[in-house]
């Protein structure tokens, strides 16, 4: 079996590296592309967590001839909710993830020497205000890896 391609080893790292930050707060469950919100977990502070990382395209950034390589822009958006019924501690938890995101990806920029370079490009709110649900407060994060590769992705 060959290797994965550049920006399938970034989105590993980087997943690699955001798990122990996730569990470190009490969210185990963290993962790639997991799909289903109805999987929000409990976590220890009470209220409940949701945070999954998706693929989110590749960019060629520029192109070098001889040899042909491709400097590329991975990005990842990280989808993070948080549900508590105490609009002061679902402020908390939400920032308490963000931080742990943050610091996971500071400790590291380059992802056990898989990228070049990691880092947070903004924050979109999400609304999710579903009548007769907890109250919830999420965004999603986005992430952008520049890699370097002998193939275009």
């Amino acid at each position: 079996m060959s290797k994965p391609s550049a920006s399938q080893s970034a989105y590993l790292a980087l997943s690699d590296a955001l798990a122990p930050a996730f569990a470190a707060i009490g969210y185990p469950d963290f993962g790639r592309n997991v799909s289903a919100l109805s999987d929000l977990v409990a976590v220890p502070a009470g209220g409940r967590m949701f945070a999954t990382l998706r693929d989110a395209g590749v960019t060629v950034e520029d192109v070098q001839l001889s040899p042909r390589t491709y400097e590329l822009a991975v990005r990842a958006d990280l989808e993070l909710i948080v549900s508590e019924s105490d609009d002061e501690a679902r402020d908390a938890s939400f920032d308490l993830a963000l931080v742990a995101v943050d610091d996971a990806l500071e400790a590291d920029r380059m992802l056990g020497e898989t990228v070049a370079d990691v880092e947070i490009e903004g924050l979109d709110p999400i609304d999710l205000d579903i009548e007769g649900a907890p109250p919830v407060k999420g965004a999603i994060l986005k992430i952008r890896m520049l890699v370097t590769s002998d193939r275009p992705f």
